[in-house]
């Protein structure tokens, strides 16, 4: 997630998966859906969207970081 655009689109049911690449970040989604824990440059998560919708995420370190997630029904 953190590198790549800003707006992801996904079916439910499929992971997405975040790699961060430079320093160490948190993604977090404001309605309590998944928060990625902090991890640093190199590492990875993966999560899997059941429920469909638009999903807002940002990063707690990096407040300039945001973005969303378009879940679309199988």
């Amino acid at each position: 997630i953190n590198e790549d655009p800003f707006s992801h689109d996904v079916t439910s049911g499929k992971a997405l998966t975040g790699r961060k690449v430079r320093n160490a970040s948190k993604t977090k989604f404001p309605d309590g859906l998944f928060s990625s824990g902090l991890f640093g440059e190199g590492r990875s998560f993966s999560y899997t969207f059941e429920k469909a919708g638009i999903h807002p995420y940002f990063c707690n370190i990096h407040p300039f970081m945001v973005g969303s997630v378009t879940v679309k029904d199988k």
